[in-house]
């Protein structure tokens, strides 16, 4: 006479998963990976939007500096005779690459690549009356780089009395 076999709960819950709990399990782990991903990636156009706006505000506030250092009496010249030399460096109301620098006594200072993505242009505007230019300095980036804001806006009074 033989003796039936038989199989306890315990020894039917260790035989496996079923499929349904496999493509469950599989769904949440897709859904988890696909959050991280764009986690990343949002951190990662953050960081390059930082980077860039670091960039053109140091780009922005050199020119906004230099120009401003010339004085009134310069930046009056270089407005009223646009073949004045000065006039001709700054590039006054157009948007010109940055490359280099052409120093006083005409030597260059040669930029990082990093600065040569972006564009400047310098505005000197006149209020007579006051005696007082407002020196406008706007970088943006060229080509396929780009601001959150679409340009760097930097300003600041140039007046005759600070001279």
């Amino acid at each position: 006479m033989s003796i039936p076999i038989v199989q306890s709960h315990e020894a039917q819950g260790n035989r496996g998963f079923s499929v349904m709990e496999v493509i469950v399990a599989l769904t949440f782990l897709m859904v988890a990976l696909v959050g991280m991903f764009s986690v990343f990636s949002s951190s990662n156009r953050g960081s390059l939007d930082a980077y860039r706006e670091t960039y053109g505000r140091s780009i922005a506030l050199e020119a906004l500096e230099w120009v401003s250092g010339l004085g009134y009496e310069e930046l009056m010249a270089a407005k009223s005779m646009p073949n004045n030399p000065i006039a001709q460096r700054l590039g006054l109301e157009e948007f010109f690459p940055i490359d280099s620098v052409l120093l006083d006594d005409g030597s260059t200072i040669d930029y990082p690549n990093e600065y040569c993505q972006f564009e400047r242009k310098i505005q000197l505007i006149h209020f007579p009356d006051d005696r007082i230019f407002l020196v406008r300095v706007t970088v943006r980036a060229k080509g396929e780089a780009t601001f959150r804001r679409g340009s760097i806006v930097l300003e600041k009074l140039v007046g005759a009395e600070y001279d």
